[in-house]
């Protein structure tokens, strides 16, 4: 199932378990694939250690994970 993050959602980097911060996101010029129909791909600007860079959707969910309350 696709994971829709929103602006100022808090990730967990899973490999270090550093956290991330989704500053803005931004429809990409991808295309989605597969079974659940064309779509457009979403890109997200994190905030991580200081830096900031983009990732596009399916990057996001392979390397992350939503902060619960209890991991912080």
């Amino acid at each position: 199932m696709k994971q829709n993050y929103k602006t100022g959602d808090l990730l967990i980097r899973v490999s270090t378990g550093d956290t991330a911060l989704i500053t803005e996101s931004i429809d990409s010029q991808r295309t989605t694939y597969g079974p659940q129909g064309p779509g457009k791909r979403r890109l997200y600007r994190l905030l991580e250690s200081g830096r900031q860079h983009w990732k596009h959707d399916i990057q996001v969910a392979a390397e992350y994970e939503h902060a619960r309350a209890t991991d912080l």
